[in-house]
This record gives structure tokens, sequence and C-alpha cells, in this order.
């Protein structure tokens, strides 16, 4: 038990801007160990920005409120997978090169190692253009909830966030050989979290909208797993973050669906 609160808080410390103390900085392999708990991650990240939401709606319109948490999200998790999805944006392109599974370049032979890129704003338009509109869209899907039921977009957000974790982990296992001896239960904890992130949001969401959303999830996970790795020969660093992106977006957009039939 020990040993899993440890990896937790290394994978707290890795994703997010919580102070935690200098052991939880670990060493690579254990850092890899601690992915399975990216998904518990997410629901901490994704219970910060409907905090933010909540505390913004009672000063702001509805509009201010929801770029206030999205925004939050991105400033708590130091706006990796944003900026990982730029990147990839960029590399599909032709431009700038996604990480690997060590952080170097992806082995498709054109791409150069993204330890060269600078800040977002040395990325190139494709990249830039990527991200603003994946941001604007996830703004838009959560938006729609809020205006439709505030109570149920509370609980969206933690789900939004740790079900795409758990699909980035499923998508890293199938897509080749593990990083780590742990790779093998890694995954059968992260689905243990996509269960509490669900058990979590059950008071808002109907059995039939939590299907619903994990189908989308599921779909959408497996078509962007499948097509990058084709793209880049490898789901690195930059590819699961694009991944997340992704999925988090359709988790919002299926079930603003479910709530606009009524």
């Amino acid at each position: 038990m020990w040993h899993e609160l440890q990896l937790f808080l290394i994978a707290l410390r890795a994703g997010t801007r919580l102070p935690l103390p200098d052991w939880a900085a670990a060493r690579p392999d254990r850092r890899v160990l601690s992915r399975r708990h990216d998904p518990a991650v997410g629901l901490v990240v994704g219970a910060f920005a409907a905090g933010v939401l909540l505390a913004a709606g009672h000063a702001w319109p509805a509009g201010v409120a929801v770029l206030a948490a999205v925004a939050a999200s991105a400033w708590f998790t130091r706006g990796r997978d944003e900026a990982g999805l730029a990147r990839c944006c960029d590399a599909w392109a032709g431009g700038a090169g996604v990480r690997g599974p060590g952080g170097g370049a992806a082995p498709n032979g054109t791409n150069k190692s993204s330890a060269s890129i600078g800040p977002i704003g040395q990325l190139g338009p494709i990249g830039a253009t990527g991200l603003v509109l994946a941001l604007a869209l996830r703004a838009a899907a959560v938006y729609g909830l809020a205006t439709r039921d505030l109570a149920l977009t509370l609980a969206v957000l933690p789900l939004a966030q740790a079900w795409p974790r758990v699909a980035a982990l499923l998508a890293e296992r199938w897509a080749g050989p593990g990083r780590d001896t742990g790779r093998d239960t890694g995954w059968v904890v992260g689905l243990m979290w996509a269960g509490v992130a669900a058990s979590g949001a059950s008071w808002s969401l109907s059995p039939a909208q939590l299907v619903l959303s994990a189908a989308a999830a599921a779909a959408v996970a497996g078509v962007a797993a499948w097509t990058l790795r084709r793209r880049f020969g490898v789901l690195g660093e930059d590819a699961l973050a694009a991944l997340r992106q992704g999925t988090e977006i359709a988790v919002c957009l299926a079930l603003l669906a479910a709530v606009g039939r009524g």
C-alpha cells in the first residue's frame, strides 16, 4: 500500500503543480511505474477545474467561468498535454518531431528531436492552429454542458480528465513492448481508477450517459492510437498527449449531445 501511495505521489508531482516533497521527483524508472496512477491525477485535475468553474460562476457569466476553468486546468498541469498536442500537429505536417518513449524523436525518419523545440511560441502555424482549435472546442463543449446542467458539468470534468489517461495507458500497452516490468499490472490499476471515476460521476450521470461517454472515449482513443502509430511508428509522449486531448473532447461532446437530446 505504501509503495502504491509513493507511486501516486510521484505521478501527482509529475502531472501537477502541487508542492510535493523532493523525494517525489523519482528516478525515471519509478516515474514509468507511477504512470498507472495517472488516471487518479486526472481526477485531481478535474476536481480542481470543477472548483474553479463553480467559484468563478458566482462572480462572472458562464462563458468567463468556463474559460477560467479550462485555463486553470492547463495551468495546473503546466500545459504539458496542450504542448504535446501542438508538437504532434506540427510533426504531422512535417515540422518539428514528436518525442518518442525516451523523450527523443519518434523513429519516422523525418522528424527531428523535440528536445530542440523551445516554448510554444516557437512552434509552427499548424501546431498553433491545432492547439487553439482543440482548446476552443473543449471550452465550447464545457460551456454547452454548463449552461444546460451545472451539476452534471461538475461531475463530467473529473471524468473527462481521468478516462483519457486510462485510454493512454491501454494505448501504450497495445502499441508494443512495454518500457517497464510493471506495465502488465499498470493497466489493471488504471482500469480500477476508471471505475472510481465512473462511480464518482454516477451521482449526476445516468448509466446510459456513462456508457455513452465510455464508448466515445474508447472509439476516439482507438482511432487516434492506430492513426498516430501508423504516422509516427511509435506512441511517444506527444502522441499520447494528443490522444488524451482528443479523448477528453470526445467525452465532453458525447455528453453534450446526450444532454441536448434531453
